[in-house]
């Protein structure tokens, strides 16, 4: 049986607490004897630890960090950027559905479940699991042959009012139906279904009606957002309907530095009724159309001609017809949009919906921020920005044709504010735009104007983990001091470049998110040329740090890259003395060689030179198994003074060859 818990703790959801599950309650119920109360260690006392669970297997039992995942992964984890937007809700939609439909698909020669008799028959070995602990009333994996006993099983089901989309009683609809009036977890995915859309319901059935396309497809923003705004993929999709940017612009909705209107609830909307309505035109059906959202609709156009249907519910039943998730897909949202025209037959008749969102609308000037907005009309900053999520710098863009913006505002502060807002405009801070180049981070960009990287974010609205791009706009604080002095910039190299002719060298340093081909194209070279003046393997990641050379014509504008010439640089050859020399001055430390004499081993000389056992194997590149000859030359980093002359410049490169030149320093005898 599969854990449940934190399904249950997910769907343990009630008021404001929608966002963060709850602990799962313990049964309200008692047993029928209670064993006699043990005695409470001292407070002093450590609890004991279980037999054969020691604190490593305690913590790994918890459960994996994964704020510590997508550190190591450097981003999302493959499983996030696999599931899409992030929400308790969706989660435990997602985990209720591998209950409901195991497997993923029928067996070969098994009848599809909506040829099967209602209830849809369960897999013996995988019962259903309810909240309850009890068994269910009818063992749903019993098929009801007798036709009266089925006809009162699904009368409930005829009784259903429709909504304005198509309904095909197909057995995954019914089997949604059930579960949502039957189980106590999908009763609590209901509620919390019903309630969350209180905020935004109204707006968004007003927007789907200007477009002329079904009210109901309301409940396409559940299935993808769980009714939540600001809902963002690891994929990138963003908002209600989780559009991906290209698709965003393709529609009329702004993405870029300043706006997001993939965040504003009603542009977005107005997007996904025209998608809808021009996907419903290609196909000619509704659940063709919402096959199309979720898929693409060219894959669907790839289906229908493969199978030579156009019909979703056959191609929901063939081998490979659709994906998985879209074959539950049209049956979710249909079940949702039942469930919301009967509230009583569902137990929603009298459950509390979030308060719809109210506010006024105002033109504001540019370079008007959401924080002097939120002063002048007594809200909070933070009231500001859930009303304006689409205004990603947290104030309006700056534009060259000096455009207003249309800010929202709590209701009934509108009239009072419009008079003012010049003036608010004019009263603040003087604020000077900034192009990013490419390999600018946030840092390096504060650094260069002298400023602090935290009033660079705020205000431009900008969070720790954000990525530039270059030509990205930004604002920036006046008072900046100018560069900083820094060192000359070292470059690692693995061995002298045969020259170019007619090219110069310049070195470029990796920033997040750079890939050989962004790297290429902006320095005006192709990737395979990148590549073979570099050693790295194409399939791998860049990683920040990185510093990558190109040979690039000596009149191509690079003004918009982060660059290094050549003679700005001092450019390291990797096992040169003047490398090691570097990178071992900085911890401290020289590095020697030594001979082996009678008596010494691995031990003896690591605590000799004070340098671990483990180092000397990676310097030497041999294991403390391999006994040590007298005689011998090893290499040692050393920080213990007065062991020996310092290396000597015209040391040759590390090459694995015996070490003839590298200073030596007599081994002690024991």
């Amino acid at each position: 049986m599969r854990r449940l818990a934190p399904l249950l703790a997910a769907l343990s959801l009630s008021g404001a607490a929608l966002a963060a599950p709850k602990p799962a309650q313990k049964p309200a119920s008692k047993p029928a004897h209670r064993p006699a109360a043990k005695p409470r260690p001292p407070a002093s006392a450590k609890p004991a630890a279980r037999p054969g669970v020691d604190k490593t297997t305690a913590e790994a039992q918890k459960g994996p960090d994964g704020a510590a995942r997508r550190a190591i992964a450097g981003g999302p984890t493959a499983e996030e950027a696999r599931r899409g937007a992030e929400s308790p809700e969706l989660q435990a939609l997602i985990e209720v559905e591998r209950e409901l439909f195991p497997p993923a698909a029928p067996r070969v020669g098994a009848p599809w479940p909506s040829d099967a008799p209602l209830p849809v028959p369960v897999d013996a070995d995988n019962p259903p699991v309810h909240a309850s602990g009890l068994p269910p009333a009818v063992d749903p994996r019993r098929p009801v042959d007798d036709a009266a006993a089925k006809d009162e099983r699904l009368a409930w089901i005829r009784a259903l009012k429709v909504p304005d989309l198509p309904v095909k009683w197909d057995a995954r609809v019914i089997t949604y139906l059930q579960h949502f009036r039957d189980d106590p977890r999908g009763r609590a995915l209901a509620r919390a279904a019903w309630r969350r859309s209180g905020r935004y319901a109204d707006e968004v059935r007003r927007t789907l009606r200007r477009e002329h396309v079904p009210e109901s497809l309301l409940w396409l923003a559940m299935t993808e957002s769980a009714f939540e705004p600001t809902a963002r993929s690891h994929a990138g999709a963003v908002g209600l309907f989780q559009f991906m940017p290209d698709g965003a612009r393709v529609y009329g909705l702004r993405v870029d530095r300043w706006v997001d209107e993939r965040l504003d609830p009603v542009r977005s909307t107005e997007a996904a009724g025209r998608y809808l309505s021009d996907l419903e035109r290609r196909f000619g059906s509704w659940e063709m159309a919402l096959a199309a959202y979720n898929m693409g609709f060219g894959g669907l156009l790839a289906a229908v001609k493969k199978y030579n249907t156009n019909d979703y519910w056959e191609l929901s039943k063939l081998e490979a017809g659709i994906p998985w998730e879209t074959t539950l897909y049209v049956p979710k949202i249909t079940a949702f949009a039942i469930v919301a025209e009967n509230p009583a037959v569902f137990g929603l008749e009298g459950q509390p919906r979030d308060q719809p969102v109210a506010f006024d609308s105002v033109q504001a000037p540019p370079g008007l921020s959401l924080a002097s907005i939120a002063r002048a009309t007594g809200a909070t900053s933070k009231e500001l920005f859930e009303l304006n999520p689409h205004l990603r710098a947290k104030r309006t863009p700056i534009e060259d044709d000096k455009r207003s913006t249309s800010v929202r505002v709590p209701s009934g502060t509108g009239d009072a504010l419009r008079p003012r807002l010049a003036a608010l405009a004019a009263a603040e801070p003087q604020l000077f735009r900034v192009t990013v180049r490419v390999g600018q981070t946030i840092e390096s960009l504060a650094d260069e104007l002298g400023v602090s990287a935290r009033a660079l974010r705020d205000v431009n609205g900008l969070s720790t983990g954000d990525l530039l791009r270059g030509g990205d706009v930004l604002l920036a604080p006046p008072g900046g001091t100018g560069p900083r002095p820094h060192a000359r910039p070292v470059v690692v190299r693995p061995a002298e470049p045969e020259a170019v002719p007619g090219k110069t060298r310049v070195f470029y340093r990796v920033v997040p998110g750079d890939t050989l081909a962004t790297v290429a194209a902006a320095l005006g070279v192709t990737t395979d040329d990148l590549r073979a003046w570099n050693l790295v393997d194409p399939g791998a990641r860049l990683q920040e740090g990185m510093t990558l050379q190109a040979f690039v014509s000596p009149g191509d504008s690079l003004g918009h890259v982060v660059h290094l010439r050549e003679e700005d640089a001092e450019v390291l050859i990797v096992g040169t003395p003047r490398f090691f020399e570097h990178f071992e001055a900085q911890k401290g430390r020289r590095r020697v060689a030594i001979t082996v004499a009678p008596g010494d081993d691995w031990q003896r000389i690591s605590k000799r030179f004070g340098i671990s056992v483990g180092m000397l194997e990676r310097i030497n590149r041999k294991g403390r198994g391999t006994p040590l000859v007298v005689g011998e030359r090893l290499t040692v980093y050393t920080g213990k003074p007065d062991q020996g002359p310092q290396d000597r410049d015209d040391e040759p490169p590390l090459t694995g060859k015996p070490e003839a030149d590298l200073p030596t320093l007599p081994g002690a005898k024991p």
